[in-house]
């Protein structure tokens, strides 16, 4: 997950206004476009989770819904701060999400 991070905020460096666009679609309230938005999402969670942990030994786990769970809480954490940066009107930086993110794991 640290990699695929890493991965993505090289993107944004390189393309400065797609994380706004994407933090804009993610949050997006338009009810024209809202529905095909939530599939795409649901689609991409579903498959970055497949990606991400496809090499792990699950049964290390008491429970193999457990590291669903820890991946749907990293999903939350980032969530979260998405929405408390908006709410505040702060800006949102690359930079301020990887050291966020480090922090966390």
């Amino acid at each position: 997950m640290n990699y695929a991070v890493k991965i993505k905020l090289d993107l944004v460096k390189e393309n400065p206004y797609i994380l706004d666009f994407c933090i804009r679609s993610y949050y997006c309230s338009d009810k024209n476009i809202i529905s095909e938005i939530k599939k795409l999402i649901v689609e991409q969670f579903n498959e970055s989770y497949e990606k991400y942990f496809y090499n792990i030994d699950v049964s290390k786990f008491k429970d193999k819904n457990d590291l669903f769970m820890i991946y749907k809480i990293f999903i939350w954490i980032m969530d979260g701060y998405l929405h408390e940066k908006l709410m505040r009107d702060e800006e949102i930086t690359s930079s301020d999400i990887i050291l966020e993110f480090d922090e966390i794991m």
